[in-house]
């Protein structure tokens, strides 16, 4: 009789006694673990390693272990070479794990090496990212472009379902033709792993109704483009908007630019001034050609109409409200309205809700909408709360319905974002029907940037990307808020991130030099995060560790942060990015366009106030191979669509998508002769093929 299956509440394990593999599964998800093989190594006094496989043992017994809380199976490997005739693989199943255990030699020379395939998701690989478990990272963020597996990585995510897999015993995760793969090495005194599953890991840790990120909006990636607020205030009309949606066209469209915000400016003014609009009705002095007029202008352009809307409530006493006084929950003077509806009246829901968004998509054109003052809604629900028409809704319940009407009126397709910025409640009630979510208040200052900007992003970047975008709010470069350091800091930081890019400078008094930092930046490309635990504490320094897979090259950026307003020095060690501390690397900065060369441990870096250095770090290659590039601050990610090495004609080459008359660098090294050189090219069209010879 053969015991090589068994079965524990949730969890399943089935050794294969013809291939001598086993595989780890769970009832619902199917099989976790697959194929998985096992190699032993083991070496004498001078370091000769030998190593053997289950092949190289003359019987297998398998036997059946019952335990008080749980279920078992051994492997018993007999009959095996001189220097290993014995060993006892074990795998125990828990109510709320699987642990995988080695019986036999266990000294510093023998090694157990298991290896295979790991399933995880409710599609093949799809939706489903690497990720760092719990505590695992000191400082700063991490994310990735592609799925790429940093050592130290050892949890796979799947945002479809809002689950993760994680492994113990410290495990290298791949990725590769489809699938993933992990390898664990056992040995002394860690002699097991083991391999635990989470529901609702987002979910539960933000108290939220979890739905996966909308991929079907009219942006492929998080747009790009200027926004009114910021940039020109309540100088905001027709024709500035117009203005800079030409100028963005003429430097910022080949680069990535694909949205021009018409933010809420539309229908208000400086408090001093008459009100003679409303939410269907412009200001008639600022936009004389109306709502429609502009979108199609802005679309003529080549970009997508994006509006602010606060359908919450109106600016003034509109035919609606007089037709329908009952359908105003109170008249209480705000910065954005007056005139504040009760969300559970059926005339507001079923009527003006539809109508708004009705008009904003069919009618005008515009295929993004950034809904506004939820937060001041939510705290005159509460305050108000025994005024609604529905008193038994919350006024969580009671907004969820007004935002799902929204959404039903506009499609799947409309890009939805909530500008709530003021606490988890206003951000995460709602996530799962918008797109992204605005996270932090105005940040105008470098004080006001660090709370709400890098403190926020802490805390719900494990949010971005997987339930919605996480929105840091506008890009600002400009010399009256940014010295030249502080602008590089503020743009690195939305593009390694992969967040949404909202310019919020008037293009038309930008400066080339400031211009070419948002440039390098976007777009903003499909980045995801490896961190899956909100942190709160800012240091002195902040990390963000960007890990680039693509199918050509794999690599990390450090963009390591001064959050001070001080020159800094700082001991920046290779280690905070889970690099091998005895490795050499190949560093270079991309701001400042400076190689380093070959490194160990890490780096001593001169920082200015507010400075962000952002290098690249590589592995030293077998042979000549980029190094760095100069289009976007990804270096190669994003335009490096082919390339190979040929070492019989010593050829580096490749083809690049470019900016016609931006020229095109490439930074190379030589590692036979410890030698690098800069490859450029003037491109006359979007595509660039390019070679170097060696």
């Amino acid at each position: 009789m053969s015991y090589n299956y068994i079965n524990y509440r949730r969890w399943y394990a089935r050794f294969d006694e013809e291939s001598r593999t086993f595989c780890l599964g769970l009832e619902n998800e199917g099989t976790v673990l697959d194929e998985v093989s096992l190699t032993v190594r083991t070496g004498d006094l001078n370091m000769v390693w030998e190593r053997f496989t289950p092949a190289d043992y003359g019987h297998i017994v398998c036997a059946h272990e019952k335990h008080y809380d749980g279920n078992g199976v051994s492997v018993c490997f007999c009959d095996g070479p001189e220097a290993l005739p014995f060993f006892i693989l074990r795998i125990r199943l828990y109510l709320d794990k699987a642990t995988i255990s080695i019986e036999g030699e266990r000294d510093g020379r023998y090694f157990y090496d298991f290896s295979g395939k790991i399933r995880w998701g409710l599609k093949p690989a799809t939706d489903t990212f690497p990720a760092y478990s719990k505590g695992t990272v000191r400082n700063g963020l991490r994310s990735s472009v592609g799925r790429a597996c940093p050592r130290g990585c050892d949890t796979l995510y799947d945002r479809l379902s809002d689950t993760s897999v994680t492994l113990g015993g410290n495990p290298a995760l791949n990725f590769g033709n489809g699938d993933y793969s992990f390898g664990v090495s056992l040995s002394g005194d860690l002699a097991s792993f083991d391999v635990r599953t989470a529901e609702n890991v987002i979910a539960e840790q933000y108290g939220m109704k979890f739905g996966p990120m909308n991929n079907r909006t009219v942006f492929e990636r998080p747009p790009v483009g200027f926004m009114t607020w910021y940039a020109v205030r309540f100088g905001a009309s027709e024709q500035s908007i117009l203005d800079n949606s030409r100028i963005q066209k003429e430097k910022l469209a080949g680069y990535g630019a694909n949205a021009i915000w018409v933010d809420w400016e539309w229908y208000h003014n400086s408090p001093d001034k008459e009100v003679k609009f409303d939410t269907f009705t412009p200001d008639p002095e600022r936009y004389p050609h109306g709502m429609k007029y502009l979108a199609e202008r802005i679309r003529e352009d080549g970009f997508v109409p994006c509006v602010w809307i606060g359908a919450s409530h109106e600016v003034r006493e509109t035919p609606f409200i007089k037709e329908n006084p009952e359908t105003v929950l109170v008249k209480r003077k705000s910065w954005c309205g007056d005139w504040w509806f009760d969300p559970t009246h059926p005339k507001y829901l079923n009527e003006f809700i539809p109508s708004v968004f009705g008009t904003l998509k069919n009618e005008w054109g515009y295929e993004a909408i950034k809904w506004d003052a939820l937060p001041r809604a939510l705290d005159y629900y509460d305050q108000y709360h025994d005024r609604f028409y529905d008193k038994s809704k919350t006024p969580e319940q009671a907004l969820r319905d007004v935002v799902k009407k929204a959404r039903e009126t506009v499609g799947d397709g409309t890009y939805m974002l909530s500008c709530h910025g003021e606490s988890q409640r206003d951000i995460c009630a709602y996530a799962d029907i918008f797109d992204a979510a605005r996270i932090g208040c105005d940040i105008f200052s470098w004080r006001n940037y660090l709370d709400e900007c890098f403190g926020k992003l802490q805390y719900y970047y494990p949010l971005h990307n997987n339930a919605e975008y996480c929105d840091p709010d506008n890009l600002i470069v400009r010399e009256e808020f940014n010295t030249l350091y502080q602008a590089r800091t503020r743009a690195s930081l939305v593009s390694l991130l992969g967040l949404p890019v909202t310019i919020g400078d008037d293009l038309r008094e930008l400066s080339d030099e400031r211009i070419d930092i948002i440039r390098r930046v976007i777009p903003s490309l499909d980045v995801h995060p490896l961190l899956l635990e909100s942190k709160e504490k800012l240091g002195q320094t902040f990390v963000i560790g960007c890990y680039v897979k693509t199918a050509f090259d794999g690599y990390q950026i450090a963009d390591v942060v001064n959050l001070t307003e001080r020159d800094r020095t700082e001991e920046f060690l290779f280690t905070e990015l889970d690099l091998e501390p005895e490795k050499e690397y190949l560093v270079y900065d991309y701001w400042d366009g400076v190689f380093y060369g070959r490194v160990r441990h890490g780096l001593r870096l001169d920082f200015h106030p507010c400075e962000s250095k952002v290098l690249l770090i590589r592995e030293v290659p077998e042979h000549p191979a980029i190094v760095s590039t100069n289009r976007h601050i990804s270096q190669g990610a994003l335009e490096i669509k082919e390339m190979r090495w040929d070492g019989e004609s010593r050829v580096l080459s490749g083809v690049s998508e470019t900016v016609p008359g931006d020229e095109y660098k490439i930074t190379w090294y030589d590692p036979e002769s410890d030698t690098s050189g800069v490859y450029s090219v003037v491109p006359d069209g979007t595509l660039t093929e390019w070679s170097i010879v060696f």
